[in-house]
């Protein structure tokens, strides 16, 4: 049966939809990757599908799932499932075989997994707040505008704004061989350090690590720097705030707080990242193209071999150490 919770829920991310009454069960795929993003770190409640199940055959309506067509552009007779799951598996254990849907017209894979996500709302599941922010900005990135973002995500659109101007300064930095990350540097102090120039940038960045300062004193560096009337007066406000710091900086530097990595050192933390990826989105390689597989196999291999120069040139490193 038709939904209007559902039909809000569509609209609001402003894709357009078609309700069928019967659509055949044997047409929705149900992989695993569909059961991951659906459920998040949820499995299937059995319990729930037999409860579901015997509702049915004593008559009770289910709302609609929600779908999308798969397949070439998506045309031809199969869906992927974005909301359902448990109402699907009920439907098969009661042995039908058609069941009510929302046919949603999208084919954005990243999208399909916000709506994936979103649509545990309807249940009283809402997302992570980090979770949800990350598909805050995927929305706004996609051509939602900051206000429909913050609305569809329940994100302040302030927490927004932070996040995409703090993507922006990270990659700033990440052309001087900084990284925001290793620096430990909050969301809105980044935010707040858009608009220097890349020169006091790197100045203020370097020393709001060396010294640990706290958000509100890095946004009170950041508008003094940006507010010098040259060159001199902004190098002379960060050697001023340095030598207030000093007795910080020294004592940070002796051991209290590691200093960045360098881009050796952070070789183990980029490969446990590349494991993660892989472990979760393995499935993924049956979708890929002839040409994105070659290329695939060509980029494992490529690493493959400079992995196994690097094993021998560590091995060598630690022989010599003993």
């Amino acid at each position: 049966m038709k939904d209007p919770r559902v039909e809000r829920w569509l609209d609001g991310f402003k894709i357009a939809w078609e309700y069928v009454d019967e659509l055949p069960i044997a047409a929705v795929a149900i992989d695993r990757q569909t059961k991951e993003n659906i459920r998040m770190t949820e499995v299937l409640d059995d319990d729930l599908v037999q409860r579901y199940g015997i509702a049915l055959e004593n008559g009770a309506e289910f709302p609609g799932i929600v779908v999308y067509r798969t397949g070439a552009n998506g045309g031809g007779g199969s869906f992927g499932l974005i909301n359902g799951w448990h109402r699907t598996e009920a439907f098969k254990l009661a042995d039908r075989k058609i069941i009510s849907a929302y046919v949603a017209a999208v084919s954005d894979k990243l999208l399909i997994g916000v709506l994936r996500r979103t649509a545990n709302t309807l249940e009283g599941k809402p997302p992570a707040a980090a979770e949800a922010l990350e598909q805050a900005v995927f929305l706004v990135r996609s051509g939602y505008t900051r206000v429909d973002a913050s609305r569809l995500m329940s994100v302040p659109i302030k927490r927004i704004d932070d996040r995409i101007l703090y993507d922006d300064v990270r990659g700033r930095l990440a052309a001087m061989n900084i990284d925001a990350a290793e620096y430990g540097l909050s969301f809105s102090a980044v935010a707040r350090m858009s608009k220097l120039r890349d020169r006091d940038l790197k100045a203020v960045a370097t020393l709001s690590h060396e010294a640990r300062l706290p958000a509100e004193r890095i946004m009170e560096l950041t508008r003094l720097v940006r507010e010098a009337q040259s060159d001199v007066d902004s190098d002379s406000i960060v050697e001023q705030w340095r030598e207030s710091y000093r007795d910080d900086i020294q004592r940070n530097m002796g051991g209290t707080v590691r200093a960045p990595a360098t881009a050796i050192r952070k070789l183990p933390v980029i490969l446990r990242q590349a494991e993660r990826l892989m472990a979760q989105h393995g499935q993924a390689v049956t979708g890929l193209s002839k040409k994105d597989a070659v290329l695939l196999i060509a980029a494992c291999r490529r690493t493959m071999d400079q992995l196994q120069s690097m094993v021998k040139l560590l091995q060598e490193v630690s022989d010599n150490a003993r």
